[in-house]
């Protein structure tokens, strides 16, 4: 890669563009789904899942947001 190249607009400072040679240099690791640059992990990301008690606690929190949010128009409308 050529380190003359002027950064691209938008793009963070320091970045240039791949040539199409350097496309080769891309592949997937198809068991994994991992994205690889030059036959080395390019980049992972994990991903947070709840489980048990803080999906019950997330539920709870989006069940009192509602409650909370829609209590003022119930009272209005004489409906509590």
């Amino acid at each position: 890669m050529s380190t003359e190249q002027e950064t691209p607009d938008g793009w963070p400072k320091g970045s240039i563009r791949m040539s199409f040679d350097e496309i080769g240099k891309l592949g997937v690791q198809p068991t994994s789904n991992e994205l690889l640059w030059n036959g080395k992990v390019l980049a992972t990301k994990k991903q947070v899942s709840l489980r048990g008690f803080e999906l019950f606690l997330a539920f709870v929190v989006a069940v009192g947001t509602v409650a909370g949010a829609a209590y003022p128009y119930l009272k209005h409308f004489g409906l509590i």
